[in-house]
């Protein structure tokens, strides 16, 4: 099972992977910036022993827990995007993901980050 630390190191190697991207494939973009933010909270989670399985689980404690629920607009979004981009072949540009990173992205990072280990 990965530490906090380590979920907050792939979340921080998904970002850098979204950041080198300069070509068509908006679509894995969108999606890594969503395992971004998941990994972040995932981080979190772990730091209690949490570790959803399933995203339905993830989901479901964002959203009711009283700490995380602050984020669960924005982790919402990232996920109804993700699955947009995975499995509806939605056409994103680099602006929706420029969008998704300052809009959705950030405040999850900007609230998680300093509640993770370095």
């Amino acid at each position: 099972m990965p530490t906090a630390k380590e979920h907050r190191e792939q979340a921080e190697h998904n970002e850098f992977f979204v950041s080198e991207l300069e070509n068509p494939f908006w679509d894995w973009a969108v999606a890594g910036t969503f395992y971004a933010a998941l990994h972040y909270v995932d981080g979190f989670l772990m730091l209690s022993g949490i570790d959803p399985p399933r995203h339905s689980d993830r989901n479901s404690i964002i959203e009711n827990d009283p700490t995380l629920s602050k984020i669960w607009p924005e982790y919402k979004q990232l996920y109804n995007d993700s699955k947009l981009a995975r499995y509806e072949i939605f056409k994103f540009t680099q602006e929706d993901v420029r969008l998704l990173e300052q809009n959705y992205l950030k405040p999850i990072k900007d609230y998680l980050i300093p509640r993770l280990p370095k």
